[in-house]
């Protein structure tokens, strides 16, 4: 197999990865405000917004793009994604109780906390496809670059079909980040093989503590859910 072809492969798992992350926290958002449309448009502009802001800032380092830098990225997004349903709870509970506290309105704190880690999530998934495709360019293909972009957007297709009936209905909001931080980490561990880097142990370490962490959301789901809905969230929404 051609070395080409991991770029291209990563592209599209890295995309599907991302926008699971993006529908997992824009569903969360929404049960957290309620049902509002409003809210979920706003969460989907703001990611997509900031998508292109990270694309722009990411695409000036393509000329110093490294495997290591892209591993160091996806590390950092699939750590931010597993525990991003609870810290999202965790925030809107936390609001609540300053904003009393405050005797103000929580709902702008609440908001204000919540949509900044939309803008993390959409600044960080931005990076992904410039250093990709810089990445790939190196292996002196001149379509290169179109193949990678071409493998984002089947990524993103396959994200958007598969999360209303498995992601979110099967597994819930957060089983089903567990399960695609540990299809990134999957990547993660294949680019190390492929890669090697003389920072793989603690990068090997990192993960293995991700993978941990991914499996005490999956064996302790239903506790989880609990403390969700102490934290004002409906547990059938969660499930």
């Amino acid at each position: 197999m051609k070395f080409l072809n991991v770029p291209i492969s990563l592209s599209f798992v890295v995309a599907y990865c991302s926008m699971n992350y993006e529908l997992l926290l824009a569903q969360t958002l929404a049960l957290v405000f309620g049902h509002s449309l409003v809210h979920f448009t706003l969460t989907i502009g703001l990611y997509l917004f900031f998508l292109g802001m990270g694309s722009l800032l990411f695409s000036r380092r393509k000329a110093l793009a490294r495997w290591e830098d892209f591993l160091g990225l996806e590390l950092l997004l699939s750590s931010i994604g597993l525990a991003l349903p609870l810290v999202i709870i965790a925030g809107d509970s936390l609001s609540r109780q300053l904003g009393q506290w405050l005797g103000c309105d929580s709902s702008w704190l609440a908001g204000g906390y919540m949509y900044s880690w939309v803008a993390l999530i959409g600044l960080l998934s931005g990076g992904e496809i410039p250093l990709l495709v810089a990445l790939a360019s190196q292996e002196q293909d001149e379509r290169a670059g179109e193949r990678v972009v071409a493998a984002d957007y089947g990524g993103s297709f396959a994200a958007a079909l598969l999360f209303p009936s498995l992601v979110f209905q099967g597994a819930g909001l957060f089983a089903g980040s567990a399960l695609t931080a540990l299809v990134s980490l999957l990547a993660a561990c294949s680019l190390m093989l492929c890669r090697p880097s003389p920072r793989r142990f603690w990068y090997a370490a990192f993960t293995g503590l991700l993978v941990l962490g991914c499996l005490v959301i999956l064996v302790f789901e239903r506790e989880i859910r609990d403390y969700g809905s102490e934290c004002y969230l409906s547990g059938c929404y969660l499930r």
